[in-house]
């Protein structure tokens, strides 16, 4: 009895170490690998299903019109979240666990759906549909994360 506590113990201290850890130095495969966390004003992760039209029809216009058009500003995180079955979340869930968002973002599956999310919180700002217009999700992202420096995208 006493080993299973100290085990349970052990575990729980480690997963607050880990938890911690992550949030100290989080970086993202997209962003410059000088990056640390508190440099970051906005994630936004889009979640999306091989079962949704609505993510079918727009994901080609979210890469192009949207991702690339922030390319220049890599204090915004992009993250894609695909819930399409259990297999597919295991495989894109690891920057969403590395920042984070799994419980929010579970809390709230939606496939099609756009979450801005502040990096500092955790918390979702804003809840969007991947549909809509390219400059009102534009004008949205940039309400969440005004520049601090002016991007070199055109």
């Amino acid at each position: 009895m006493k080993n299973s506590k100290q085990t349970l113990v052990a575990i729980l201290f480690g997963m607050i170490a880990l938890f911690a850890a992550s949030n100290i130095n989080a970086q993202d495969a997209y962003a410059p690998a000088t990056m640390m966390a508190g440099d970051d004003n906005l994630y936004v992760v889009v979640q999306r299903s091989d079962m949704c039209k609505m993510c079918e029809d727009n994901y080609d216009r979210w890469n192009s019109e949207i991702v690339s058009y922030y390319s220049g500003r890599p204090s915004i995180i992009f993250m894609n979240y695909d819930i399409t079955n259990d297999q597919s979340i295991e495989n894109s869930k690891a920057d969403i666990d590395k920042y984070g968002l799994t419980e929010s973002l579970n809390a709230n599956k939606r496939p099609g759906r756009v979450f801005l999310v502040d990096p500092d919180t955790k918390q979702i700002v804003k809840m969007l549909d991947i549909d809509l217009s390219t400059t009102d999700l534009r004008n949205y992202i940039n309400e969440a994360a005004p520049m601090k420096n002016k991007s070199t995208v055109k």
